[in-house]
């Protein structure tokens, strides 16, 4: 399905030639960049040896918390404002469309809400655990192999986060995706776990890049930190954020947004364009849809 609905192979070079427009007429600057919701953000710094490599298509990531059905289902909702679960996953699919997502992590998409999600949209394969999810667009990529990690979560506990490796049909290159949901301080202070999940999240993308052959990796999620996700990542000089920012000497700075705690973090063979922060999702949920176009310079 293309940005505009239509199917098959012509849908598919559309989109492409449509993507690569975009993040060709994007311009790499360093700095940390402000904007208002909803307004592009221009790409984060890359490593000189990406820059320097061969350009492969492009393709449209996302990340979004669709929030939880047990929020919304039911005869007493704790979050009676928002329509049913099946309701908002048709909203989030329709925005998924509107938007021209290829590759996504989920969170929160719990057994109803996933059910939905699979009958409205037949061409996105997903690999699920527990309520974190990787989506794909079939067409454009094809699954490869899928793991999971145990990262601290509420309370203390372990939950499954997915690790899913997909090839890029158009040129057989192996991309890593990983779906991040760390906790948030409203089940008591959770900082501390966040902290360790980071820890975990962060070994886990390093095994996957510090090798003699490193595949491209991105980490999509909602992470509910800034700096204290972010720097750990960018430190360690195999990652940077699409939504921009700088780590050098030691000193990092940490891209403005106004939400700013879910993120799409890229290993640094991955360029990233066109970032946005998308508020206008129909009250799919209570988070934003976050977006960039993504290329793999190897």
């Amino acid at each position: 399905m293309s940005i505009h609905g239509r199917t098959g192979a012509v849908a598919t070079a559309a989109r492409t030639a449509a993507l690569l427009f975009l993040a060709t007429s994007a311009v790499a600057v360093v700095m940390v960049p402000t904007a208002a919701p909803g307004a592009a953000l221009p790409q984060s710094a890359t490593s000189e040896a990406t820059a320097a490599g061969p350009v492969r298509p492009p393709f449209k990531v996302a990340t979004f918390n669709v929030l939880f059905a047990s929020h919304t289902d039911g005869r007493h909702p704790r979050r009676a404002a928002f329509a049913h679960s099946t309701v908002r996953t048709e909203r989030a699919v329709k925005l998924f469309r509107r938007s021209g997502i290829d590759v996504a992590g989920l969170q929160e998409l719990q057994r109803p809400a996933r059910r939905t999600f699979r009958r409205l949209a037949p061409d996105f394969g997903i690999f699920a655990a527990g309520t974190r999810s990787v989506v794909w667009r079939k067409d454009d990529f094809a699954f490869v192999d899928a793991h999971t990690i145990r990262t601290r979560t509420y309370r203390g506990r372990l939950a499954r986060t997915p690790v899913v490796t997909l090839r890029q049909r158009a040129t057989g290159q192996h991309v890593v995706v990983m779906s991040v949901h760390n906790p948030a301080d409203t089940r008591g202070p959770a900082g501390a776990f966040r902290d360790e999940a980071t820890r975990q999240q962060l070994a886990e993308a390093l095994r996957h890049r510090r090798t003699a052959d490193p595949v491209p990796l991105l980490v999509l999620g909602d992470m509910n930190a800034r700096a204290k996700f972010v720097c750990p990542f960018t430190a360690s000089g195999e990652m940077h954020a699409a939504a921009g920012g700088t780590h050098v000497n030691g000193s990092c700075e940490v891209p403005s947004f106004k939400k700013g705690i879910d993120w799409i973090m890229g290993s640094t063979d991955v360029v990233f364009s066109r970032f946005r922060d998308d508020y206008d999702t129909r009250r799919a949920t209570d988070h934003p849809l976050i977006t960039a176009v993504a290329r793999i310079a190897r």
